[in-house]
């Protein structure tokens, strides 16, 4: 990688001098025709890649302009700045955005490169990361951005380091495909030997009930019957049977509901590390290690397997579960 070093002939500025910095809002969900339109509207949800093409919803002008949504012309930076604090995309169309979102667009283009600033964002995503704050979802704030210094070499200069990167990440993917498949490749042997010890070995092995290896054996709840209500976001993630999937949490269809059933529910509220089971339904007996740095609740639904870390790891667990 390129040397990180700051010259001493680059200015550092204030990234709310340079750069406009826009936030957004929920258009309501009881007015279904916001939700009919062929606008883009971004939530974290959408921010999978570094860039956002498409998004699930689509809304209105009309839903636009009786919300606090803005839209974000293509070609600029959006960044999580709550919900999925960290997370960079670019735009590649105009795109109006939710509440836990900023969008960064440069006031002058001559004197700050779109490329350089996605870059960059993506260097310091930890250092926003250890700065936020809250008592459930952290956060940061709309000045904490604006206060940000950022280096500014030449425009000419932002246009080569933005090359480097790219080439350097490019290569970085490449790597990652190949591993990827050599990874595929080493797990099903690994399987298929596991299998095996599992098949010919539980004679010559001891057992212990599950109860014993576990710090906490439980289950969600619903949060219907609570009066808890499902929101967008802000929320708490709220995991069901559909998100665990066979060693994988599946997040492809995010729900969240209200904060405060945290408070409620304390029992269903998830640590990293935990072993999920599906316990009633179709899915029964799929099962994944729960491993996301967020807050999130199980429903009923789903089973807390909480390891008791001097007897058993989640992996050996979750191995026991995958192959019995």
């Amino acid at each position: 990688m390129m040397n990180t070093n700051i010259k001493t002939n680059w200015q550092s500025h204030r990234l709310g001098d340079i750069c406009n910095i826009i936030g957004g809002g929920t258009p309501s969900k009881s007015i279904h025709k916001y939700y009919a339109g062929n606008i883009c509207w971004a939530t974290v949800r959408d921010m999978k890649n570094d860039v956002i093409s498409d998004t699930e919803f689509k809304i209105t002008p009309e839903a636009i302009k009786n919300s606090a949504a803005n839209i974000i012309p293509e070609n600029n930076v959006i960044i999580a700045t709550r919900v999925g604090l960290g997370k960079i995309c670019l735009l590649k169309n105009d795109t109006a955005i939710n509440q836990d979102l900023k969008g960064i667009i440069p006031k002058n283009k001559k004197i700050i490169s779109v490329p350089y600033l996605f870059h960059w964002f993506k260097n310091i995503a930890d250092t926003i990361v250890e700065n936020g704050k809250g008592a459930t979802v952290q956060g940061v704030t709309l000045n904490f951005i604006k206060d940000l210094e950022i280096p500014l070499p030449p425009i000419r200069e932002q246009k080569r380091i933005v090359a480097v990167l790219d080439e350097e990440f490019a290569a970085v993917g490449k790597a990652k495909e190949n591993a990827e498949k050599n990874l595929a490749n080493a797990r099903e042997l690994f399987e298929s030997y596991l299998q095996n010890v599992f098949a010919n070995s539980s004679d010559r092995w001891g057992k212990r009930k599950l109860g014993d290896l576990c710090n906490k054996i439980t289950k969600g709840s619903s949060p219907n019957w609570q009066g808890i209500k499902y929101v967008d976001s802000p929320g708490v993630l709220f995991i069901t049977s559909e998100n665990v999937g066979e060693n994988e949490i599946i997040l492809k269809n995010r729900k969240y509901v209200e904060e405060h059933f945290n408070v409620s529910d304390k029992k269903s509220i998830l640590q990293k590390g935990d072993v999920l089971t599906n316990i009633v339904g179709a899915s029964i007996g799929r099962t994944a290690i729960f491993t996301l740095d967020e807050i999130a609740n199980i429903n009923q639904a789903v089973c807390i397997l909480r390891c008791n870390p001097s007897v058993v790891s989640p992996t050996d667990l979750y191995i026991w579960k995958f192959f019995s």
